[in-house]
């Protein structure tokens, strides 16, 4: 159960993105990105409609802030998660500068996310074991 909760869940959204693009041209992951999700009269008579790109990039921040919430946790699973999140940001980090199809703004937004669950994790780490740390003064 540990593993599984180690489990980065930027990683879903990255690897959805992947299987969108991998068998894909450049051209064709923009068009699937650009195309609508949905569209919506509002009742100010605009039509909203999300595109694709914008749902897997506020699905991504929904799990962020879940991923936000589980570092506040102190455990064993803390440490490898935030391990895993560097190198799921690493791999992101390669692929957005070296494979066709993954240099949009959409994955850029997505391989932000994973950093800043990286630097979220580490700094309430950094925090915790500050609390945990007793100083024993000697007069």
């Amino acid at each position: 159960m540990i593993v599984l909760r180690s489990i980065p869940l930027l990683a879903f959204p990255t690897l959805v993105y992947a299987l969108i693009a991998i068998p894909m041209s450049v051209e064709e992951v923009r068009a699937t990105l650009d195309a609508p999700f949905f569209t919506m009269a509002l009742p100010s008579g605009d039509v909203w409609t999300p595109e694709w790109g914008h749902v897997l990039t506020a699905a991504s921040a929904i799990l962020l802030m879940v991923e936000v919430v589980k570092s506040a946790r102190a455990a064993t699973s803390s440490l490898i998660e935030n391990a895993l999140a560097l190198l799921l940001f690493t791999l992101q980090l390669i692929v957005f500068l070296l494979v066709g199809g993954f240099g949009t703004t959409d994955f850029a937004a997505i391989m932000t996310m994973t950093l800043i669950d990286f630097m979220a994790g580490a700094m309430v780490m950094i925090y915790s074991s500050r609390r945990d740390v007793q100083y024993n003064v000697q007069h």
